[in-house]
């Protein structure tokens, strides 16, 4: 029975330890990353709910309210170049799903 406990609390510290070197490793990068692009002056253009948008590496997307971008059967909902800059203000999310599929009809396209 105490080797069961032992074992249990050892799961959960590592599960914790590994969830915050996920988040302490990744959260830095991707503000320093947007902050790069704008210091480099690129135009800030609004995210709009249009499936098929091509981002490009030039511009940062904002995403300044909830969008959610729904591709299609022939539409993916967002393609994205080599890079692409998205600042998504506090409290807003960014939603892009893919085509839809069914039993008799293959996948749409992909989200992203």
């Amino acid at each position: 029975m105490r080797k069961n406990k032992i074992y249990q609390i050892a799961k959960q510290m590592l599960a914790l330890v590994l969830t915050l070197s996920l988040v302490l490793g990744l959260a830095p990068a991707m503000p320093a990353t947007t902050v790069q692009a704008a210091a480099n002056g690129l135009p800030k253009e609004e995210l709009t709910n249009t499936a098929g948008q091509t981002l490009a590496a030039d511009k940062i997307y904002c995403v300044e309210k909830n969008v959610t971008i729904n591709g299609g059967w022939d539409t993916p909902g967002l393609k994205v170049g080599s890079t692409a800059y998205i600042y998504i203000a506090a409290d807003c999310t960014l939603t892009v799903n893919g085509g839809p599929a069914s039993r008799n009809t293959v996948g749409g396209q992909p989200g992203i």
